[in-house]
């Protein structure tokens, strides 16, 4: 039978805290719903993690040793998030709140922004999700990582519309590219398949 780790006293109490201070602060600042979006947002979060369900670690086992097991499940995440969430885009709605999708050209900054993406995933050794995977898990190195995110996004803010201002592409989706917007669903699931 394999032992399991119990839970250290000290995080699990910081974490309790934090928790709880953060559950009251989003129920003072939005009420109850999105108190309640909060609590699924930290189940979720604590279930991957948990699970060990890293978004690079599926890629990089898959090139290192063919096994395609963690990518396999990726694609998955994706076709059910995909036909969950489709409904609302079609619609329009969720809820009696307004749903769109966050569509961007592809263009020149894109692809800059890729590049830098991949320098900085091999500089701190994972993407966001990743380095606050690794600092939740009690790894400090990820703490100056988060720090440059910091940094990054605070100076992306002051020249935003340099990068805006680039060519690129007219945006668009499968919502609008197909007559029908089921037609880009069924490509969407068949590319993942």
């Amino acid at each position: 039978m394999e032992r399991t780790e119990r839970p250290q006293p000290l995080p699990l109490l910081l974490f309790l805290l934090a928790a709880g201070g953060l559950s009251w602060a989003v129920y003072q600042a939005s009420g109850v719903r999105l108190l309640a979006a909060f609590w699924v947002a930290v189940l979720l979060g604590m279930a991957l993690f948990h699970a060990k369900f890293g978004f690079a670690s599926g890629f990089r086992r898959f090139l290192l040793t063919g096994e395609s097991r963690l990518l396999r499940a990726h694609f998955l995440l994706f076709a059910l998030a995909g036909l969950l969430f489709f409904p609302f885009l079609v619609q329009g709605e969720a809820f009696g709140q307004p749903v769109q999708g966050f569509v961007v050209p592809v263009g020149l900054a894109l692809l800059v922004g890729a590049f830098l993406f991949g320098v900085g995933m091999q500089l701190g050794d994972g993407c966001a999700s990743g380095t606050l995977y690794h600092t939740g898990s009690g790894d400090t190195r990820g703490i100056l990582v988060l720090l440059g995110f910091m940094v990054g996004s605070l100076l992306g803010v002051f020249h935003l519309p340099f990068w805006q201002a680039l060519p690129a592409w007219a945006p668009g989706s499968a919502l609008t590219w197909f007559p029908s917007p089921y037609l880009g669903l069924a490509l969407w699931l068949g590319l993942l398949g």
